[in-house]
C-alpha cells in the first residue's frame, strides 16, 4: 500500500503545472468525466487529500488521461459525459 501511494505521488508530481483537461475512465476504458482545471497537477493532488482518499478515487486518478486545454471543447462535445 505505500509503495503504491509512492508511485502514485510521482505520477502526480510529474503532471504540469499548466491549465487543461483531464478525462477519467472506468475499468471499460470509457470516458465517465471530462473536468478542467487552472493547474492541472494541483487539480489532481485535490483527490488524494485525507478527506476523499478512497481506493476509488485512487483507481480513477490513476486511469486518468491529460490533455491539453485546447483540446478541451471538441472532446466535451465529442463524448458528451
Amino acid at each position: 500500500n505505500d509503495e503504491r501511494l509512492k508511485r502514485l505521488k510521482a505520477i502526480v508530481s510529474s503532471i504540469p503545472l499548466n491549465p487543461g483537461i483531464y478525462m477519467m475512465k472506468n475499468i471499460e476504458n470509457k470516458i465517465i468525466y471530462v473536468g478542467k482545471a487552472k493547474s492541472l497537477r494541483k487539480r489532481v493532488r485535490q483527490y488524494f487529500s485525507k478527506t476523499s482518499k478512497t481506493v476509488r478515487i485512487e483507481k480513477m486518478v490513476s486511469q486518468m488521461n491529460l490533455v491539453s486545454i485546447q483540446s478541451q471543447f471538441s472532446i466535451a462535445h465529442k463524448v458528451k459525459p
